[in-house]
């Protein structure tokens, strides 16, 4: 398993863009994910405020996306994403056995794989790879 104290590049610069309907996991895991890897995390609760943050400019360098949302699909703000930076590593974090979702470079499936060690392990495999 990589370690992220393994992790030498400055990513203080760089912003996760974090997309959820449940207040209380956005709770937890921002602060995570600012500890575990130096960046920022930008939170959203709502799917049409992060679409109009994508739409808008917001410059990320990736995205965690929730698949359901009572107002929407995660998947096309996934789609969207890579239609505006195909770039940009896409991690959709559901609910579901077996989702496919072509737009998204990690599939993470909550509850079981989404505690903190599996996200961090999956986030450390972008980081490595030089994408984020």
């Amino acid at each position: 398993m990589t370690d992220s104290r393994l992790i030498t590049k400055d990513l203080s610069d760089k912003l996760i863009l974090l997309v959820d309907n449940d207040i209380e996991l956005i709770r937890l895991l921002t602060p995570h994910l600012e500890g575990t890897f130096g960046c920022q995390v930008q939170s959203y609760f709502e799917l049409q405020e992060a679409h109009e943050a994508i739409t808008g400019g917001l410059i990320y360098n990736l995205l965690l996306v929730d698949q359901e949302f009572n107002s929407g699909d995660g998947l096309r703000l996934a789609k969207q994403s890579k239609e505006a930076n195909p770039n940009i590593p896409v991690v959709v974090l559901s609910g579901y056995q077996n989702l496919k979702c072509e737009h998204a470079d990690l599939i993470l499936k909550k509850p079981t794989s989404f505690y903190r060690e599996p996200i961090r392990s999956h986030i450390i495999t972008l980081l490595t790879k030089g994408k984020l």
